[in-house]
Parts: C-alpha cells; sequence; structure tokens
C-alpha cells in the first residue's frame, strides 16, 4: 500500500527538498491539467512560481472541477490583493508569496496534507451521515404509506384512493403556488387523512346505508383518534426504556411530516362555514393543508364506488361539488380544483381502482 502524500505538481519548481520517501510528485504542464489521471489520490496541487499569472484562474477551476477534496498552493514571487481574493475564493487553499526557505515550504506543504486529510474525512463523514439519512427518510415514507393503508383496508375503499387524495392534494398546492416542500410533504401527508378509521367499529365503518345519529357521532371521532396515533408524544416508553437500560431522546424531535398529517385528520371534514366537525372551525381557522384534503377526499369518494353508492362521473361529481362549494370548501381552493378538471379526471380514470400503478403521476 502506498502511503506516500500524491502531490500534482504545475510548473518548474524545483522539489528536490521534498524526500521522496514521504511525497510521490507528478508534473504535468499548464495546458495539459485536464490530461491529469483523476482516479490517483491527489491530496495537494501546487502551482509553481512560473506559471503565467494570467493562466492561475483557468488552472485553479480545472483542478477544482477534477478534484474535489484536494488542497491547492499558489506559489508567487509578488501579488495584489485583489488577485488573492480571488485565488481565495476560486479554491485556493494556501497563498505562499516571496522568496521562502526549503524548511518553510515544507512545513507549508504538510499543513496543507492534513487539511487535505481532515477535509476528505470531513465529506466521507458527510456523505455517510447522508446515506443514513436517506435510509431513515425511506423507511420512515415507507412506514407512513403502510399506515395509510392500514386505515383503508378496514373500510371498503381502496388502498389507491389514499394515494389518489395525495396526488389531487399535491396538484392544488402546487396551483395555489406553494413552495415545493410544503406541496410535496401534502402529497405524503394527505393519505394518512383517515388513519383514526382503524379506532371505528366495524359495524358502523362498513355499515352499507346512512349512519344514525349515534353511529355518526362515533364514526366523527376517527379525527380525534387520527390525532392520537399522529400526535408528537413518547407514548408512555419511558417504563420500558428504563427497563431496558434506554433512554428517551429529550425533547424526541418533532417530524414535520407527522405534524402536518395530525393537522390533516382533525381538520379534513371542517367546512368553509363553520358547519364541519370535530371543532366546528369556520374559514381560515381551518389550517390550509385540511382545506386541500376535504376537497380531495370528496372528490375521489364521489368518483369512486361505495357500499353505499356507485361511482359518479365526471358531469355528476361536478354538479355536487359546485351545489356544496360555497360553504363546504374553501373558494380559492376551489377555484384551483375547477382549473384543474381535467387533471383530476385523468388520475382517476387513469389510476383507478381496477389495478393501474399510481406511480406514474407521483413524479
Amino acid at each position: 500500500m502506498n502511503n506516500k502524500t500524491q502531490i500534482l505538481m504545475i510548473g518548474n519548481l524545483d522539489t528536490a527538498f521534498l524526500s521522496n520517501e514521504k511525497y510521490d510528485i507528478f508534473r504535468v504542464a499548464e495546458d495539459a491539467v485536464e490530461t491529469v489521471d483523476i482516479n490517483r489520490d491527489y491530496e495537494i496541487a501546487i502551482i509553481g512560481f512560473d506559471v503565467d499569472e494570467s493562466d492561475i484562474f483557468s488552472l485553479l477551476r480545472k483542478i477544482r472541477n477534477c478534484f474535489d477534496d484536494i488542497a491547492m498552493i499558489v506559489l508567487r514571487d509578488s501579488i495584489g490583493d485583489i488577485l488573492a481574493d480571488e485565488i481565495m475564493s476560486l479554491g485556493g487553499t494556501d497563498l505562499v508569496v516571496g522568496v521562502v526557505g526549503d524548511k518553510v515550504l515544507e512545513c507549508r506543504i504538510n499543513n496543507m496534507v492534513k487539511f487535505a486529510q481532515l477535509l476528505q474525512r470531513n465529506n466521507c463523514l458527510v456523505n455517510e451521515i447522508e446515506r443514513r439519512g436517506q435510509e431513515f427518510d425511506d423507511a420512515q415514507l415507507d412506514i407512513i404509506i403502510r399506515l395509510g393503508k392500514a386505515a383503508e383496508y378496514r373500510d371498503e375503499e381502496s388502498g389507491k384512493h389514499i394515494l389518489r387524495v395525495g396526488c389531487y392534494s399535491r396538484h392544488i398546492a402546487e396551483k395555489l403556488g406553494m413552495e415545493a416542500e410544503f406541496s410535496d410533504m401534502l402529497f405524503l401527508a394527505a393519505p394518512l387523512h383517515d388513519i383514526g378509521k382503524i379506532g371505528v367499529p366495524d359495524k358502523i365503518l362498513l355499515k352499507p346505508g346512512k349512519l344514525d345519529e349515534q353511529e355518526f357521532e362515533i364514526m366523527q371521532r376517527h379525527c380525534n383518534i387520527g390525532v392520537e396515533i399522529l400526535k408528537h408524544e413518547p407514548l408512555g416508553l419511558e417504563p420500558f426504556l428504563k427497563w431496558q437500560n434506554k433512554r428517551l431522546s429529550s425533547g424526541m424531535s418533532k417530524n414535520p411530516l407527522l405534524e402536518m398529517a395530525s393537522q390533516i385528520a382533525l381538520s379534513h371534514h371542517e367546512k368553509w362555514n363553520g358547519s364541519g366537525y370535530p371543532q366546528g372551525l369556520k374559514g381560515t381557522e381551518i389550517p390550509l393543508a385540511g382545506r386541500i384534503v376535504a376537497l380531495a377526499d370528496v372528490y375521489d369518494a364521489l368518483r369512486s364506488e361505495r357500499p353505499y353508492k356507485p361511482a359518479f362521473d365526471e358531469e355528476k361529481c361536478l354538479t355536487i361539488m359546485r351545489d356544496h362549494s360555497p360553504g363546504h370548501f374553501d373558494p380559492m381552493v376551489f377555484d384551483a380544483f375547477e382549473s384543474l378538471i381535467d387533471v383530476f379526471d385523468s388520475i382517476s380514470r387513469l389510476f383507478g381502482d381496477s389495478g393501474k400503478a399510481v406511480d406514474q403521476v407521483v413524479a
């Protein structure tokens, strides 16, 4: 294994003072930097005194494009402040100006070796953290989607209902000009809107006819049950963790996605005029995510077959929604929906409950 420091040398600097036992020096002409083997682990690039000043900037860019982690030392007999600032802004790591002894120059090179090694280790750690973070995010999203499906499988609705609602909701959010972070999070949170149905008895959840007053009151509880499932709490795990000699992280960092999902679970049956449930919120008291999902959920319910009704075509669905819009839906959200009718109809037809995959509309 070669433990020597790999140095890329541009120019004619006399490097006899550098020990062959410690350094491998690869010389290259100014106009041949792009031919350097990019698979070689160079730790330092040195631009010598003899390199023309007009070529320094392009050399710095070329070297940085080829090697992310390399430390770059620029040697100059003299230099102005502006040129020095430009060199450092282009990724120069050290600037040696004037006549310096071999020992001083070697010391500067050794310092840059340590710097480059620290930089490489840091980048490796960053990459590992990002990889593990992505694995965690993927696992988290997988659990969220499965939670949503768990609720739907207790109902007569298809598992695709929750994904269609997510698609509809994201399109509305984008039409309203919301940032991508909000729209993407809404797409993932919306499928959990009915997670609370897990706590509703089958005789009510699966009843083919209209619910009586008492049954409807029980059905309404699914909003609060959803919040109980999704809300940020330690879940009473402390005694178990103590028994296992584990400690619950103090404060338990909140998950923005589950916070939005909790908000939606509680508010997606609220109505613009305040006649909804469970809190009777009115107008903008209802969170925007809840207002959007409320419309998306109603649209998909009307377009889908249920034990108590057939699937309605687009025309009948729109007639019903327009009749109820003034009191039920946020006017701004409804206007966005009306401008997206063709998109909604395409999603409903192409990705209905007949078996086609929804992943084509996720992108």
